[in-house]
């Protein structure tokens, strides 16, 4: 091992140990109050249909707006459509040198259960589509809190955060229906060795 490198290992050994755990940072966050979509990509996989993911003041946990599944072009609509693909996607997400990661988002359901529902579906930066969360089988009443340990993406560029809607060809349910989406918020911790050496990991 030579002198520099001794050097540089004992620095961050040092660091390491004196140091206090890195404050929690805010890689994005919406709560759908500013213009829609924004940093979104929203869309449908179904031709048939037109609606898509859009903003709507129907139901908000907070302020005055919400992601709505099923967008329409009527900001108060309070229903779906049978044959719905719809997605909400944040792409180019970096988490290059973060160490650990939390999703947290707030929604509201009501949809056919067993064949309509939400998810939360992520691409990592080699392209593999993995499912973390899903909702076909409740209707909770009002609105819930989800957290999602995103640890496996940490250090990890290019990554997609989808959130996608699906429904059937029958039934929707009267009152209400569908799904809300609000407050959503990607946080992170840094990577301690890549905040004392950010050039101590090769690129991705």
């Amino acid at each position: 091992m030579s002198h520099r490198t001794s050097v540089i290992v004992l620095l961050v050994c040092v660091v390491l140990t004196t140091t206090p755990a890195f404050a929690q940072t805010t890689i994005f966050s919406d709560g759908f109050e500013g213009a829609f979509p924004g940093s979104w990509s929203v869309g449908n996989n179904n031709s048939n249909t037109v609606a898509k993911w859009g903003d709507n003041r129907a139901k908000a946990n907070s302020g005055n707006w919400s992601a709505f599944c099923a967008d329409n072009g009527n900001d108060y609509r309070t229903t779906y459509d049978n044959g719905l693909n719809t997605y909400m996607q944040r792409i180019n997400v970096s988490l290059a040198g973060y160490s650990s990661a939390t999703l947290t988002f707030r929604y509201w359901k009501n949809t056919e259960l067993s064949y309509d529902g939400c998810e939360v579906n992520v691409r990592d930066q080699y392209g593999t589509w993995r499912n973390e969360w899903s909702n076909y089988s409740s209707n909770p009443s009002g609105w819930r809190t989800i957290t999602i340990d995103m640890d496996r993406y940490a250090g990890q560029p290019g990554l997609i955060i989808s959130f996608d809607f699906v429904s059937d060809d029958s039934v929707v349910p009267s009152g209400d229906a569908g799904v809300w989406i609000d407050d959503v918020s990607l946080t992170a911790v840094r990577d301690r060795i890549y905040e004392v050496l950010p050039n101590a990991y090769p690129p991705n």
